[in-house]
C-alpha cells in the first residue's frame, strides 16, 4: 500500500491506496474474477457511459411523453441570463436529475419502467463503434463526466422550422429525421426543432471521432 493525496471540496485528503494489480486483487479476495479489471470498468461505465447514456435517454423521454425536465436559466451577477460564448445562445441548468425525472414521468404516465426499454435500446443503437458494433464505449481516458446542461435548439434551427412549416414541408423533413435518427419524429415545431438539433449533435460526434489523432504512448 502507499498514501495518495487527493483533492475533495478543496481540501487535501490522504488515502492509502494499492501499489499494484496483484495487490488489490490479493485485498479483494474474488478468486475467481479479475477484481481490479472488473472493479476499473464498473467505475468507468458508471462516470461515463451511464453517464451519457441518462442524459441522452431522458431527451428521448421528453421527446416521446412530452414531459418537460425541470431547468432554470443560468444568471450572471447582476441577474441576467447568460449566453454560449460561441452559439450565443441562453444557458440553461437543470433543476431536476434524471433519476427524478424519470420518476416523475412514471408517476405522470402511469407506465412501468420496463416499458421504457425501447427507447433505451434505440439510444444505445445510435453509439456506432470502429468494429462495427454498437453500443456505448468505457473510455480510461475520461476522468470525470461534468453534469451538461439542457440543448436546446439554437434559433437558426427554430428559423428553419418555421420556413419548414410555413412551406409545408414539416411532416416530409419530419419523416426523414425520423429514418436518420431511428425514432419517431412529430412535425410540430418544438419536436422539429429538437430533431434537426440532436441530428446535427450526431453528425459533429462523427466528425470528431473521425479527425480525432490517437494518443502518442508514453515514453519511458
Amino acid at each position: 500500500m502507499r498514501i495518495k493525496t487527493y483533492n475533495s471540496l478543496g481540501l487535501k485528503v490522504p488515502v492509502s491506496v494499492f501499489s499494484s494489480a496483484d495487490e488489490y486483487n490479493s485485498a479483494a479476495k474474488r478468486p475467481n474474477e479479475d477484481a481490479v479489471v472488473e472493479d476499473a470498468n464498473d467505475n468507468l461505465v458508471y462516470r461515463g457511459p451511464l453517464a451519457d447514456f441518462r442524459e441522452e435517454f431522458c431527451q428521448e423521454v421528453e421527446q416521446a411523453t412530452g414531459i418537460g425536465r425541470n431547468k432554470e436559466p443560468v444568471l450572471d451577477k447582476a441577474g441576467k441570463q447568460k449566453v454560449d460564448d460561441e452559439t450565443k445562445e441562453p444557458l440553461w441548468e437543470w433543476t431536476e436529475n434524471e433519476s427524478a425525472y424519470f420518476r416523475r414521468v412514471i408517476a405522470q404516465t402511469g407506465r412501468s419502467v420496463e416499458s421504457f426499454q425501447e427507447i433505451a435500446d434505440a439510444v444505445a443503437s445510435t453509439h456506432e463503434n470502429e468494429d462495427g458494433t454498437s453500443g456505448y464505449v468505457a473510455d480510461p481516458t475520461v476522468k470525470e463526466k461534468k453534469p451538461a446542461g439542457p440543448k436546446t435548439p439554437s434559433k437558426t434551427t427554430y428559423a428553419v422550422v418555421d420556413e419548414l412549416i410555413a412551406t409545408g414541408k414539416a411532416t416530409h423533413t419530419a419523416a426523414d429525421l425520423a429514418k436518420l435518427l431511428g425514432r419517431h419524429v412529430d412535425h410540430d415545431r418544438e419536436a422539429l426543432a429538437r430533431a434537426i438539433h440532436e441530428y446535427q449533435l450526431g453528425e459533429i460526434k462523427k466528425i470528431k471521432a473521425k479527425f480525432t489523432l490517437p494518443t502518442a504512448p508514453a515514453t519511458a
